[in-house]
């Protein structure tokens, strides 16, 4: 899951262009139900998404908070 992203977010830090290519989708032939597991899986997304965003999560905050306990 993060794959997909993880290209998504390295074209846009390396400005790079981005197309979408059309595809055949066929059903998936298997009988079990899927693996998969929304809130880990979100999660996970989501602290992925988090690694790649530093200037908005870690520098605008601390200059903020910076500039507030100087101002006190």
């Amino acid at each position: 899951m993060e794959f997909a992203s993880e290209m998504v977010v390295k074209a846009v830090l390396f400005k790079l262009k981005i197309a979408e290519v059309p595809c055949k989708l066929y059903p998936d032939g298997r009988d079990r139900p899927p693996h998969l597991r929304s809130i880990p899986d979100g999660l996970r997304h989501l602290e992925f998404l988090l690694l790649y965003s530093p200037k908005w999560l870690f520098a605008y905050p601390g200059l903020l908070f910076t500039f507030i306990g100087l101002l006190f």
